[in-house]
């Protein structure tokens, strides 16, 4: 995958996981949790979720991460490609694998999400930190750049939806619960 492409996509608030509360996530699960004060006094809460997800808090806000797949960062990208398509005008012949995928990873996240979440609220979040984003007027998507044969977009689309991707697999795969979180993204 084009590192260029996908550190571009996710610059900017999609870098938050606004699907978890990690308040509530800490406070559910506050047997687990252990504390730690660096030399300069401040405290980091760490909670391990096993299977090596983790999450970290201190005054400076709360990272979680998932070395074996952040689902989070997954359905970033995906979302990503998405609007990229719908805001440029892609047909959506050549983007039907990918919105499949992106259908089950969205599901995945709202299931997964703390508190979970429902599917509309996780499409809803799509809405406004892609769609609205790429359409706005802070910035609105070049789809002249984004459109031409050699971008990387078109290169991850075609690569995506030319791909094997076996969505009885996926659905296996994403039916173990897994908190969604973005780090480390790709």
């Amino acid at each position: 995958m084009r590192v260029a492409l996908v550190l571009a996509m996710l610059a900017g608030p999609c870098w938050a996981e606004p699907w978890i509360d990690y308040e509530l996530l800490l406070d559910q699960n506050a047997d687990m949790i252990v504390v730690s004060t660096d030399a300069s006094g401040a405290v980091t809460r760490h909670l391990d979720l096993g299977d090596g997800v983790t999450v970290s808090c201190s005054d400076q806000g709360c990272i979680g991460s998932d070395p074996k797949l952040a689902f989070g960062c997954l359905w970033s990208v995906y979302a990503s490609l998405l609007a990229s398509a719908e805001v440029c005008g892609i047909l959506e012949t050549r983007t039907t694998k990918i919105t499949d995928y992106h259908r089950l990873l969205t599901a995945f996240v709202a299931r997964n999400a703390v508190p979970p979440r429902s599917v509309a609220e996780i499409e809803t979040i799509y809405q406004e930190l892609y769609l609205d984003r790429y359409r706005g007027s802070d910035g609105p998507l070049d789809c002249a750049t984004v459109l031409a044969p050699d971008s990387d977009v078109m290169t991850l689309i075609d690569e995506l939806s030319s791909s094997q991707l076996d969505l009885e697999a996926i659905e296996a795969g994403l039916a173990r619960p897994r908190l969604p979180v973005m780090n480390p993204c790709l």
